[in-house]
């Protein structure tokens, strides 16, 4: 498990439903940095099911 963060430190922040049915919550400072490339999404912790939900959301929305 990892450890609890204080996410005042990484304000603003984006909650992520998961395809299981958790919510992850996580700082747009660490999206934008796998969105221009600083960060890999693969060091990204259980960014597997990460990217499925987020596709998962993303193909919801382009098919409305």
């Amino acid at each position: 498990m990892n450890p609890v963060v204080d996410l005042d430190n990484y304000r603003p922040h984006i909650r992520i439903t998961l395809l299981d049915g958790r919510q992850d919550v996580f700082p747009e400072e660490m999206i934008e940095s796998v969105i221009d490339g600083r960060l890999a999404i693969t060091d990204i912790d259980e960014w597997e099911i990460l990217m499925r939900s987020i596709l998962k959301d993303w193909l919801g929305r382009v098919q409305r």
